[in-house]
């Protein structure tokens, strides 16, 4: 993903503006960039064949455990002959890479928001102690029912606070277009804000400070009159526009809550040894936070029993999924 980031920068490779620069042969001096195609394409080929030629090997020894890439080759498979591999390797391929790193830096964001703001962390685990009572894991039918709203709004202010990628990825006009007086050709280069739209503070007031309660009512303990007021949601701007919007954004999205509320539901998240971690960002399309430390305390002796019920739990969920057959959450 690190390759990813770094080919879809705008305006740092010259091909992307004078592309006859493909022609040319790798070993020519100061085309680098032909050279660096070569080697992510190369792992690019291995994260979609390596993961997928290992299960149809289990799958031939009749050992394979439950996963997207069994359920798929079982769906494809006619008289003994699989059709589609080459999709079915591609979009498993594509959902574990689309989604490791980026999700991945929306997660480490919750957590040094939470070792920054222990107040939001407060209110997030009373609002999940008042529901789960300590006997369960919160899911994602607790989202539904709208059994948690403040715990929503601590996501979306983590999407809104540190975007995953800040300047999206970038388009190409494909005709000629005018706006606010400016003329944009046909094929220029444009670079969402999306930063700009997080920070704007015609939208979101004191954008730069960490607060879920602008994404609530008064009536639930935030800042907004109604729910007409609340600003907008960030999942309708953090993940690009157009055709080239994130395909896996609700999958995303849903990662970072389910992970919040996990998380939260059992473990205290402070500072390490007092240290209060400085708010830094990596440059480039998807940006994480910089590294910091932080300490994590099981909240008491039920929640360190829940923490070691997941692996069983676990194992039944995804029996369920085997036996259905469909791959889908249970009604």
């Amino acid at each position: 993903m690190d390759a990813f980031s770094k080919s879809s920068e705008s305006g740092v490779w010259l091909v992307d503006f004078v592309p006859i620069l493909k022609y040319i042969p790798p070993w020519f001096p100061f085309v680098s960039f032909r050279r660096l195609a070569i080697k992510w394409k190369k792992m690019v080929d291995d994260l979609n064949n390596k993961p997928h030629d290992w299960v149809m090997e289990q799958i031939t020894k009749g050992i394979a455990q439950p996963s997207l890439t069994k359920t798929l080759v079982n769906m494809y498979s006619k008289s003994g002959t699989l059709s589609f591999e080459d999709d079915i390797k591609l979009s498993t391929g594509a959902l574990y890479a689309g989604g490791s790193d980026t999700t991945v830096s929306s997660i480490y964001s919750f957590f040094l928001a939470m070792v920054l703001h222990p107040e939001a962390q407060s209110r997030a685990q009373k609002e999940l102690d008042a529901l789960l009572r300590n006997e369960r894991f919160p899911s994602f039918r607790d989202r539904q029912a709208g059994n948690l709203p403040y715990l929503d709004a601590l996501t979306k202010e983590v999407l809104r606070w540190a975007p995953v990628v800040p300047t999206a990825i970038p388009h190409v006009t494909r005709k000629e277009d005018e706006y606010r007086g400016w003329r944009i050709p046909a094929e220029s280069l444009v670079i969402p804000n999306i930063w700009g739209v997080s920070r704007d503070d015609k939208l979101y007031k004191d954008p730069h400070t960490f607060r879920p309660e602008r994404f609530l009512t008064k009536a639930q303990g935030g800042d907004c009159e109604t729910e007409y007021d609340i600003p907008l949601d960030p999942f309708f701007f953090c993940f690009g526009y157009g055709r080239r919007v994130c395909p896996g954004r609700n999958l995303a999205e849903l990662s970072t809550w389910i992970a919040a509320a996990m998380t939260l539901s059992v473990f205290d998240i402070r500072p390490y040894n007092d240290e209060i971690p400085k708010v830094e960002y990596s440059r480039g399309v998807i940006t994480h936070p910089e590294p910091f430390k932080c300490s994590l305390t099981v909240r008491g002796l039920k929640a360190e029993a829940l923490i070691r019920s997941i692996d069983v739990d676990a194992i039944v969920y995804m029996g369920d999924i085997a036996e259905d057959g469909t791959g889908h959450l249970g009604s």
